[in-house]
């Protein structure tokens, strides 16, 4: 939300704000009654959207940091078994595939690291399960690693989801304003000169909640030549 936006918004708040004060007032009018409701609804969804385009994804960012140190630790376990396994029958093919170390893990991007530890995953499941458990490679570790990669594949996307997410909201949050913006200028703001006679006060504390301040451009010159009418 930039500036200007936050503006509008500080004003929408205050103009909520008088609409409960003078809740019982508003439905001498009901055509009022009616824009308010529409106007309530639309700054509520507002509010929504704009907590999701400010959102943050420290949450799921640690979420997967956490995963992907599983997934490495539960990785290295198996290829250091596998390599001396494949020692041990002179196996040189198998024991390069495997020669992996945490630091070059934790240098390669999502892809590169998931697949590379599938890549020991599945050099594993094609060996003798039998033969590898002298080398402390049990089935349940395995399944074990096999969990590790499933989770930390779930949460590599999510990230940009939020990206993605975020950026509808930005769209949708424009159109809010334009929304909320047409109702108070072509109804509310007409409606309520209906009541300025006989509810001065509720009329004037709307007048001075729909002042938007640190006003630039043509959009607040709309708003504020509404005003004045």
């Amino acid at each position: 939300m930039n500036k200007k936006q936050s503006n509008h918004l500080s004003s929408y708040l205050a103009i909520a704000f008088v609409l409960t004060k003078y809740e019982g007032k508003v439905g001498l009018v009901p055509a009022l009654e009616a824009a308010v409701t529409k106007f309530t609804t639309l700054l509520n969804e507002l509010q929504e959207v704009r907590q999701i385009q400010e959102g943050r994804i420290t949450g799921t960012a640690l979420q997967k940091q956490k995963e992907e140190d599983e997934m490495i630790e539960a990785t290295l376990c198996i290829a250091a078994g596998i390599y001396v396994f494949a020692r041990e029958r002179g196996d040189l093919e198998l024991q390069q595939k495997v020669k992996i170390s945490d630091s070059k893990l934790r240098k390669m991007g999502n892809s590169a690291l998931l697949s590379r530890c599938t890549l020991i995953y599945n050099l594993a499941m094609e060996l003798d399960s039998k033969a590898l458990v002298p080398f402390g490679i049990l089935p349940e570790s395995l399944v074990g690693l096999k969990k590790e990669i499933d989770d930390f594949a779930l949460l590599v996307g999510k990230p940009r989801s939020g990206i993605v997410a975020r950026s509808a909201a930005t769209q949708r949050l424009q159109q809010l304003f334009k929304e909320i913006g047409e109702l108070l200028r072509e109804e509310m703001d007409k409606l309520m000169l209906v009541l300025k006679g006989q509810e001065p006060a509720f009329y004037n504390e709307y007048k001075a909640a729909r002042i938007i301040v640190d006003l630039r451009g043509p959009y607040e010159k709309e708003e504020a030549a509404s005003d004045e009418e």
